[in-house]
């Protein structure tokens, strides 16, 4: 299945000076459903059912012209109704034997043969997978479509609410952080970005947001620290021709004595 995470303090920090971007895009198109099986509001409906209740008449929809095109479809289903079940053949059983049962049910030969519509929330793998089930579980197309958009449904519903859990989480985490470190937030994130810019790889983004760690305030002023050790000019703290000197992460942080250690 396909996932669409929110990106992190850390992953996005950087952002617009040479980091990777690896936050999903999620202005995705949504799906547009029923767009061909809906009717505009007011449209008029064949005139023979005009007659009919409209408990049935909004059941039946507009599809048949004529109530000569309702009755052949009626009689064709009455016909299909009436024919007894086939007997799933068992084991042992010939080609010839599985491919009739098959074709009396309605049973594509491969997965390619259902008519299923891609769901932006199935990936490749999924789709594939999904097919495969159906196929084994000898599924008719309309079996198959019918769990392939409860399942793509389903996805969506579970991507909606991981990408919601993760804005809170990143809302959450930043509140705690500007209350933690004052006036040097900004400075701290912008620091952490610069040296996860470095050092992170695309897998460790992409982990980070999955996993939400982006966020926490531990692991950003982790990387504000190493910042702090290898990007100013006074690395190492100690004496100099004046005496002693405030180490860079005081001099950084004033404001935030958990920077210092």
């Amino acid at each position: 299945m396909s996932q669409n995470t929110e990106g992190t303090i850390l992953t996005t920090a950087n952002q617009g000076h040479g980091q990777v971007d690896s936050a999903v895009d999620q202005n995705n198109q949504g799906t547009q459903e029923g767009q061909n099986n809906q009717q505009t509001e007011g449209s008029p409906s064949p005139g023979w059912l005009s007659g009919v209740s409209a408990e049935y008449r909004d059941k039946i929809g507009s599809e048949y012209k004529t109530v000569t095109d309702f009755a052949k479809e009626a009689l064709a289903w009455k016909e299909k109704a009436s024919q007894p079940m086939p007997e799933k053949p068992g084991e042992g059983a010939t080609a010839a034997e599985v491919e009739a049962y098959r074709k009396t049910m309605g049973i594509p030969v491969d997965t390619a043969g259902y008519e299923i519509e891609r769901s932006e929330f199935i990936d490749d793998s999924g789709d594939a997978d999904l097919r495969k089930a159906f196929l084994d579980a000898n599924l008719d197309s309309s079996q198959a479509k019918a769990i392939y958009a409860l399942i793509a449904d389903k996805a969506k519903q579970g991507i909606a609410a991981i990408e919601k859990a993760n804005k809170d989480a990143h809302e959450k985490a930043e509140k705690a952080l500007k209350e933690q470190l004052q006036g040097d937030y900004e400075k701290t994130v912008a620091d952490a970005g610069k040296a996860f810019a470095r050092f992170g790889t695309q897998a460790d983004i992409e982990y980070l947001n999955k996993t939400g760690l982006g966020n926490d305030p531990g692991i950003i002023m982790m990387f504000a620290r190493i910042q702090n050790a290898i990007g100013g000019d006074s690395v190492i703290p100690g004496q100099g021709p004046a005496g002693p000197q405030l180490s860079e992460a005081k001099a950084r942080f004033p404001n935030s004595p958990m920077m210092h250690g």
